[in-house]
């Protein structure tokens, strides 16, 4: 995922959760990053997922 596409998500409020240092060093916690992800698996292609 490059990082534009997760200034996108974080500006929706969707995507794992993040703490911002300063103005411009955004950090993620690792079991964070794992959760989202988990909360996005799919099964089928045709899956909907949902933000947050």
């Amino acid at each position: 995922m490059t990082r534009a596409a997760l200034a996108q998500l974080r500006y929706r409020g969707g995507g794992p959760t993040f703490y911002r240092i300063s103005a411009k060093t955004i950090l993620y916690k690792r079991s964070g990053i794992l959760e989202w992800m988990e909360s996005r698996a799919c099964t089928r292609t045709d899956d909907v997922i949902t933000t947050r």
